[in-house]
């Protein structure tokens, strides 16, 4: 059973698997809360809609799937997906079942006797993360536990939810750090993008961080005042082939001016700092930190050299310069590095790249409105190809990590899974900054 988590209700009808296809747009129809995609067990999900029409429509052919497909790892909360109690003896069986017996038959060698010799089985920090259980009770209240190959639960669960209570959640926090300069006030610093998520909402949806940015320069005006506005933005990956229209989420502007009569009232912004904080149920919550832009230099700030002179003419950074963001909690499914290929290979894109070098040698000031639409179009194909190509380099490596990781743990006869999300970033940056 669930400590405190309850079974999770799931009851699929036997209907064509296409159905879920459009519980999103009737979920304010009355729909039963048993059939609504949550964060933790969502059906809307490209590769689950994909897999049930692989597997069959019904809830014996999708239970017995997860029974018998699906493998037994031992972490705490909710860290990919789909809570009582098992005692200890089940628990055992339980840990038992992540190692191949075959394997483990095959074993040979000689240990010392003054070297521990491990014991999966009966290593109390396993037992106790593994009794604390989950499995589904289905709309009649039948229940049914996946973990084991005869579908038996083992135990009363405590309580019963609809969706997995929130403190049992893996979280990750994306917060955007911008430090600025003035005379007046030195430097300082403000937070114009933080987003909370899930890790099993972003179990193989990657994040893009960038930047809308636009600037602006009178040209009648005396003292030659420039503005540079920022707008940083949040791209959620689902997984389409296209990344138009894919959820964005929008943080505040920011903006920054230049002017020569007053440069007291000169602002820069001097670093950008991507802060990821990892907040996991059993494990004490951590924040890692990556500057994505930093003006002033690791030298200067640390007294070592005097800092360089900053470009107030052009931004800091632009539309091109993403970061993608991948917390992933688990194995990375390999059709994704299809999927982001697909998105990288735009046609389109190539004809505008071809009408574009006729721009090449013109000035702007002196560009047509249809050169301006062209000139915009082919700005946000680029960014496009950065995003998509960020994406397509992340998964790569971590489809080649985890295939590398499997071979070596079968090497030396180990369980190897990841129990809390790992960050992994890949960037495009257009501009040579000092970092």
């Amino acid at each position: 059973m669930f400590q405190g988590a309850p079974p999770l209700r799931l009851s699929l009808p036997d209907i064509d698997p296409f159905f879920l296809l459009g519980i999103s747009t009737v979920q304010a129809q009355e729909v039963p809360e048993w059939l609504v995609s949550t964060v933790d067990a969502d059906h809307e999900d490209r590769f689950i809609q994909e897999k049930l029409v692989e597997i069959g429509s019904g809830m014996d052919a999708s239970f017995a799937y997860v029974r018998d497909q699906i493998g037994f790892e031992v972490y705490t909360g909710s860290l990919r997906g789909v809570w009582g109690t098992l005692d200890e003896a089940d628990a055992m069986v339980l840990i038992a079942s992540m190692f191949d017996p075959e394997l483990m038959a095959q074993a040979v060698g000689y240990i010392p006797e003054e070297y521990e010799k491990a014991d999966p089985v009966n290593d109390p920090d396993l037992i106790a993360e593994a009794s604390d259980h989950w499995w589904v009770e289905l709309e009649d209240g039948t229940q049914l536990d996946p973990s084991f190959s005869d579908s038996s639960v083992r135990g009363t669960p405590l309580s019963t939810h609809f969706d997995v209570p929130d403190a049992h959640r893996h979280k990750v926090t994306v917060r955007l750090k911008v430090e600025s300069h003035n005379m007046l006030s030195q430097f300082t610093d403000n937070v114009p993008l933080e987003q909370k998520f899930s890790a099993a909402e972003l179990y193989g949806k990657p994040l893009t961080l960038g930047h809308y940015v636009n600037t602006h320069k009178p040209l009648a005006l005396i003292g030659g005042l420039i503005t540079h506005n920022y707008a940083p933005y949040i791209l959620l990956d689902d997984n389409s082939e296209s990344i138009e229209g894919q959820t964005m989420i929008r943080g505040n502007d920011y903006q920054k001016l230049f002017s020569s009569l007053i440069p007291m009232a000169n602002t820069m912004l001097t670093r950008l700092t991507l802060e990821l904080g990892l907040e996991s149920p059993n494990k004490e919550a951590r924040v890692l930190k990556r500057d994505l832009l930093d003006r002033v230099g690791f030298a200067a700030r640390h007294g070592l050299s005097a800092p360089g002179v900053a470009d107030t003419e052009r931004p800091a950074i632009n539309q091109y310069d993403v970061t993608t963001i991948n917390i992933v909690s688990g194995s990375v499914n390999d059709e994704l590095m299809g999927i982001q290929l697909a998105s990288s290979l735009d046609e389109e894109g190539y004809d505008l790249m071809l009408l574009s070098e006729t721009l090449l040698n013109k000035d702007p000031a002196s560009f047509t409105s249809d050169e301006d639409d062209l000139l915009g179009q082919l700005v946000k194909y680029q960014t496009r190809q950065n995003i998509a190509k960020t994406r397509l380099l992340a998964t790569n490596y971590l489809v080649t990590s985890d295939e590398l990781a499997r071979s070596t743990a079968k090497q030396h006869i180990v369980k190897f899974y990841h129990d809390a999300p790992r960050v992994i970033l890949t960037w495009s940056n257009s501009l040579a900054q000092p970092s």
